[in-house]
């Protein structure tokens, strides 16, 4: 459950395991709400926890609350989370947040990390995923092309000659 054995805890390990637990079994029935004041919970007995930041992170982006879940999100990175699909998660939240620079930032490091994996269907999946993504926020990077009626060629749809 999770990373850290350091911090000390008034609640002894196996409560602290079955809250998570708990927490899991509410995420995996959409009950998002109480399995994020369950991870908040737990990551006030245990805020160094990594795969706690990462799992509060997923709740509260299902909640549709991207910033929050983009703070779990980095907090999960800089606290040494070896998960990559980290990195897809945020540049879903970015863009929601319509911050497509920083999301195309993560899916390029989710695609470059993804891609020194080995193969998995699971991976291969995420990958043609954040492929799009990527995609999707590039076009919005680029600044539109610009036609003009001057050159016919240049129309969508120019009549034929």
């Amino acid at each position: 459950m999770t990373d850290d054995s350091s911090h000390p805890s008034a609640l002894d390990r196996g409560v602290l395991d079955t809250l998570y637990l708990l927490s899991q079994r509410y995420h995996s029935h959409g009950m998002y709400e109480p399995a994020a004041d369950l991870l908040a919970f737990l990551l006030r007995q245990q805020p160094t926890s990594a795969s706690l930041h990462l799992t509060l992170g997923k709740a509260l982006h299902a909640m549709g609350r991207h910033d929050q879940a983009v703070t779990s999100y980095r907090k999960a990175l800089a606290l040494g989370l070896p998960t990559i699909g980290v990195h897809l998660y945020l540049g879903q939240c970015l863009i929601f947040l319509a911050q497509p620079e920083q999301a195309a930032v993560a899916l390029r490091q989710f695609i470059a990390l993804a891609r020194a994996q080995p193969a998995a269907p699971e991976l291969a999946q995420q990958l043609q995923q954040a492929g799009h993504l990527l995609h999707h926020v590039a076009s919005r990077l680029r600044p539109p092309a610009v036609t003009t009626s001057a050159d016919p060629k240049m129309l969508p749809h120019a009549p034929a000659a």
